[in-house]
């Protein structure tokens, strides 16, 4: 019953529409004649194995039928794993949850890559238990090849690479430790190395010097007090949003349950993948924000699996259920870029007016059609919106009417983030990109959509000074 409610929830619930930022820029790869340009057009970090994927997709529906049948096949994979751990119990109690999640729901439902690498990844982790537990050297062969695979979908999977060596700990006889622990360390560095190899040939040098500064350089900075504590609140909202106040029920649950046992080892496992969360958790970036830290539905299963007893297990489903429900009844009403589109379109000859939306809005908007000349984008580069400023401007001056949306005035805050707006960016720091240039112009409401009032159009027409 519980693998057709897993089937259900994905193949009946498949997202019919590109929601989230990269997912116009696939179904454009999915439709491309050329292999060559789906791996010269992409945008750094390239995913190779998803693109070739890709090839067997043209609508929206595939594409994300893609999502979902890897999402099966990896919770699939770490069902068997769990019960080759721990026990079919263990293994069914944590089935459930990772139904429910919302995060992991969106992920395996829409155009998003990363169902992909994670099944990869724990097909991975499983043959390395089947390895561990028989030692045969096609388990071996089968777990490094699916390294790889996760690897050249998504080279970002190699933060969760501790957990091989977690496997090789705990289910490893004393007299086999160290020679385990050679084996898999060295095939993970060969492999790995492998990958680098394959990016280096895919990409050009320009690409792939980018591409080496995405994986090495940028995850290095950002430690002070300030960006530590700005990281930890990420986290938080995290979880509470993608995997709903039960999450936070667990782990309180679970680190009492490590220390009344004094089950250290499971305590410090925790805590190393609780550091890998936070890693995770350092960006702002559009496109379901949290999704690069997706990957800790799996470990938070096992914690409900495992440390919740009977009643806090069933209230935690109940809690989830309720997020699942929200999550998908959002997903299910129209499109907030079709909605937007509809204003747009209500414009008096709309495609002779001169439109500032902002770039999380864009890829969307372009698939909807609301692009030309005279659309203009408001970015977080600072030279292109003095350039912008400096266009509206003389526009103005020519005494032709700007409209804008609410989301290029108020940008970088206030974006749709699929259905709903970015978790971080409702929580305004700073001023918006162009605060100082509009509080100088007269900024009127020219269509309000009370429903949703970030969907709202403004015209800029005339300078106060």
């Amino acid at each position: 019953m519980f693998w057709g409610l897993l089937v259900a929830s994905r193949i009946f619930l498949l997202a019919r529409y590109p929601h989230f930022f990269d997912a116009p820029e696939y179904l454009r790869l999915a439709n491309s004649n050329s292999l060559l340009e789906m791996f010269t057009v992409a945008h750094n970090p390239v995913h190779p194995i998803y693109l070739l994927l890709l090839r067997l997709a043209h609508s929206p529906l595939q594409v994300s039928l893609i999502s979902a049948v890897f999402g099966i096949l990896g919770i699939g994979a770490f069902y068997l794993l769990v019960k080759n751990i721990f026990s079919k119990t263990v293994a069914n109690r944590a089935l459930l949850p990772l139904i429910f999640f919302p995060h992991l729901f969106l992920i395996q439902t829409n155009i998003l890559h990363e169902s992909v690498e994670q099944a990869f990844l724990l097909g991975a982790l499983l043959m390395l238990t089947l390895f561990l537990r028989h030692s045969r050297v096609l388990f071996f062969a089968l777990m490094l090849g699916l390294y790889l695979l996760a690897l050249m979908t998504f080279i970002g999977i190699l933060i969760w690479t501790p957990l091989f060596l977690i496997l090789v700990f705990y289910l490893s006889a004393k007299e086999q430790l160290w020679k385990n622990l050679f084996l898999v360390g060295l095939g993970l560095v060969l492999t790995i190395g492998l990958s680098l190899f394959f990016y280096s040939q895919i990409l050009s040098k320009g690409q792939f010097q980018s591409f080496l500064e995405y994986l090495f350089i940028n995850p290095l900075g950002g430690f002070s007090v300030w960006e530590i504590g700005r990281t930890l609140r990420n986290c938080l909202l995290i979880l509470f949003t993608g995997f709903s106040p039960a999450a936070f029920l667990a782990l309180i649950v679970g680190g009492f349950y490590c220390l009344k046992n004094r089950r250290w080892f499971l305590l410090l496992t925790a805590l190393v993948i609780g550091g890998i969360f936070y890693l995770t958790g350092k960006y702002w970036y559009g496109g379901l924000y949290g999704r690069y830290s997706a990957f800790i539905a799996f470990p938070l299963a096992l914690i409900f699996a495992k440390t919740l007893s009977q009643k806090e297990y069933l209230l935690s489903l109940g809690i989830l259920v309720v997020f699942f429900g929200s999550t998908v009844t959002q997903y299910l009403q129209k499109p907030l870029p079709q909605i937007q589109a509809t204003i747009i379109r209500s414009l008096p000859n709309w495609q002779q007016q001169y439109l500032v939306i902002s770039d999380y809005q864009r890829p969307q908007l372009e698939y909807e059609g609301i692009n030309s000349q005279k659309t203009l984008i408001v970015t977080d580069n600072q030279t292109t919106n003095q350039k912008l400023e400096h266009k509206i401007k003389a526009i103005l001056e020519a005494g032709q009417p700007v409209y804008l949306t609410a989301q290029a005035v108020h940008f970088p805050y206030y974006q749709y983030d699929g259905q709903a707006l970015h978790i971080i960016g409702q929580n305004r720091q700073g001023q918006p990109k162009l605060a100082t240039f509009l509080n100088s112009k007269n900024l009127k409401l020219a269509i309000i959509n009370y429903q949703q009032p970030f969907l709202n159009l403004y015209r800029l027409e005339l300078f106060n000074d």
